[in-house]
């Protein structure tokens, strides 16, 4: 039974992982469950004993990966070290993120737009959702840092919002390779780090 189990579980990687692929190379409308299969070399049928459907399937793609980044940042944040040293921890975590998982990074990024919002409106409320649940977190350490004496005064929902959409900005750049100049994992790190606290550092 155990086996049985580990074996479903094993295929259901090797489902999720080729997904991914073939989703950030097509986008979600090109894609198709056969070329999934194809590509995994299973059977379709096979597909569809995990997964609804072709949406069902996307939507477990992205689920994973904010799932495995938010169990990072809940680390972080609970982690004794001061606000500032978090905020560093977390920026490493972001670079670290998008280096391990380029594909699932193009493949939000191929797959956002009024079109597929307008066919799958499940997709930006998933979404937002999970960027909510992200910048709470960042919102709490960054309270603390000001309680601490440590950053100014300042709204820490937005300054949460402004360091996640910078950070994602530049990463972006890099996996999309239009940002040439920032592609060393050390340089990105200090470039971003330095640049988020000259606006929040007292």
């Amino acid at each position: 039974m155990r086996q049985t189990e580990e074996k479903k579980e094993k295929r259901r990687k090797v489902i999720i992982k080729t997904a991914r692929k073939v989703f950030a190379k097509h986008g979600y409308f090109l894609t198709t469950v056969d070329m999934i299969a194809k590509t995994a070399g299973l059977a379709k049928g096979t597909i569809y004993l995990y997964f609804k459907n072709k949406e069902d399937l996307f939507f477990s793609l992205l689920e994973e990966g904010y799932v495995e980044f938010h169990k990072y940042l809940i680390e972080i944040k609970e982690q004794p070290i001061d606000p500032l040293k978090k905020i560093l921890e977390i920026i490493k975590l972001e670079v670290d993120f998008h280096q391990k998982h380029t594909d699932i990074c193009r493949l939000f990024f191929n797959n956002q737009g009024p079109d597929i919002e307008n066919i799958l409106p499940k997709f930006r409320e998933k979404i937002l959702k999970k960027h909510e649940l992200q910048a709470n977190i960042i919102a709490e350490i960054i309270r603390e840092g000001i309680e601490k004496g440590l950053l100014k005064k300042a709204d820490t929902h937005k300054t949460a919002i402004t360091i996640m959409g910078t950070t994602h900005s530049l990463l972006m750049s890099n996996v999309l390779g239009i940002c040439k100049s920032h592609r060393n994992k050390k340089d990105d790190i200090s470039f971003l780090y330095n640049f988020i606290l000259t606006g929040c550092q007292k």
